[in-house]
């Protein structure tokens, strides 16, 4: 029997309605949506799109980290051991002892070729951050522009090439050895927007605890490997020594930059103190500094799936988890460094108190380093991280500055207590900051705009 006019305009109003309540599902429920997604990748058998994102993301981080701070190995080696002097004798008792055997000379490194005081140094080291504090605003409206895709490879594969080229510019001239670092920096203005901006996109909010730990993990394996290889490398003879250590992380970059751009498509459719320790050598110098960022690895990653079942059991809110991690990462390290003004000569005990407030900075990454992700949409979290790690880089450069200009020609405990105390003062002014005003809500006039395009579509 033919169906009556009234019969196919109910059919048509039920198929339309069906099909507005699926793209109201899709724009205003991105979190059940993903559910959803992760469901089925959970469920089927093999290596996912997902994984191999977070694998390259994790690779990512850790050559940027590697090529980014691979200069505070290589410039124990770069630096004539003349260059640093000690002249805070004068108070008895607030210098250590030179241990026995630090001075022997049967097996003598290689001296290095420049002569640059502490303060030299202290300009070269905070050269980067000159760049990257610069660079970060306009790293984030490039994201949102670009996609996150393009940028986070472009600004890690830049780097790169600039770390191959550090060699030739520090034979050059000590000025365009820094121009070379500040415009590395600059390379890395988009990275932070970049990675919040690709998490913010592929994975969904009650999995970004756990993907977010392990993803910027990836950073601080890069920090063990800079300190650990390139102190093997700056003492060794390969390509020259020191040299070795932009040569080396250099290339591991560009290589990775050819993987990423095969392997992650833009549409996420289709992917789902300096070593304070003086008396040990280059070599053991690079192993002691790294060891602190291996057990930061482990512990942000414990935490983070930690915090990630406690989210999805119910037992605790999203929001109690961000300042649980945040108070933990900064206050706990802040504690940590107001302990190492009461270490005085053991070195053991340094280096244990060291590994503790390093280590305890890694929960951080389930708190404050989620807040962008947490309260903007994709589309606007490249340029709002943007903002904040413009703010934050600036002590990349102010630190070393700080930090020299305390400990210029006085190498004394009482000088590093200082740096100590400054640097816990920070954490507690910023992590009691964070406590006051986080949210994880996506604020008001964010709101608006998100409304106003669901509307539309």
């Amino acid at each position: 029997m033919p169906c009556s006019t009234t019969q196919i305009m109910d059919k048509r109003d039920n198929e339309s309605l069906a099909w507005v309540a699926d793209a109201i599902h899709y724009v205003k429920l991105p979190d059940e949506r993903h559910r959803h997604e992760t469901n089925k990748q959970n469920k089927s058998h093999g290596w996912t799109d997902r994984q191999t994102f977070a694998l390259m993301m994790i690779l990512g981080q850790c050559i940027s980290f590697m090529n980014s701070g691979c200069l505070s190995v290589a410039i124990v080696a770069m630096v004539s051991s003349s260059s640093n002097s000690t002249h805070g004798e004068k108070e008895y008792g607030d210098v250590c002892p030179v241990p026995p055997g630090a001075n022997d000379t049967t097996s003598p490194e290689k001296e290095g070729e420049f002569d640059w005081d502490e303060q030299l140094q202290g300009v070269v080291l905070g050269s980067f951050f000159y760049g990257y504090a610069s660079s970060c605003f306009v790293g984030g409206l490039l994201t949102d522009y670009f996609g996150g895709r393009l940028m986070f490879g472009a600004s890690i594969t830049g780097l790169c090439l600039l770390s191959v080229l550090s060699p030739i510019s520090a034979r050059t001239s000590v000025g365009l050895f820094i121009a070379n670092k500040v415009i590395s920096g600059l390379m890395q203005g988009p990275l932070y927007p970049s990675i919040n901006s690709l998490m913010a996109s592929r994975i969904p909010s009650h999995l970004r605890a756990k993907y977010n730990s392990i993803c910027l993990a990836g950073g601080m394996f890069g920090n063990v490997i800079s300190m650990a290889l390139g102190g093997l490398l700056a003492s060794s003879s390969f390509l020259g020594g020191w040299p070795s250590v932009f040569y080396v992380f250099g290339t591991a970059g560009i290589l990775w930059g050819i993987l990423w751009f095969l392997l992650i498509q833009e549409d996420p459719s289709n992917v789902i103190m300096r070593d304070t320790i003086h008396s040990q050598n280059r070599n053991q110098n690079g192993l002691l500094s790294s060891l602190p960022y291996l057990l930061q690895i482990f512990f942000s990653i414990s935490w983070g799936m930690g915090i990630n079942r406690l989210i999805i059991s119910g037992r605790i809110s999203v929001l109690a988890s961000r300042r649980i991690s945040s108070a933990v990462g900064m206050h706990g390290a802040g504690l940590s460094l107001v302990a190492m003004c009461f270490v005085n000569c053991n070195s053991s005990l340094a280096v244990a108190v060291l590994c503790i407030a390093v280590a305890l900075t890694g929960a951080s990454f389930s708190g404050g380093y989620l807040g962008e992700q947490d309260m903007c949409p994709p589309s606007l979290v490249g340029v709002i991280t943007g903002l904040g790690s413009m703010v934050s880089a600036t002590t990349g450069f102010i630190a070393p500055l700080v930090v020299g200009s305390i400990t210029l020609e006085n190498q004394t405990l009482s000088a590093w207590r200082m740096a100590f105390l400054i640097t816990a003062t920070v954490y507690f002014i910023c992590g009691t900051f964070y406590q006051i005003f986080v949210t994880e809500k996506v604020q008001p006039w964010i709101k608006s705009k998100t409304n106003a395009e669901s509307n539309k579509f």
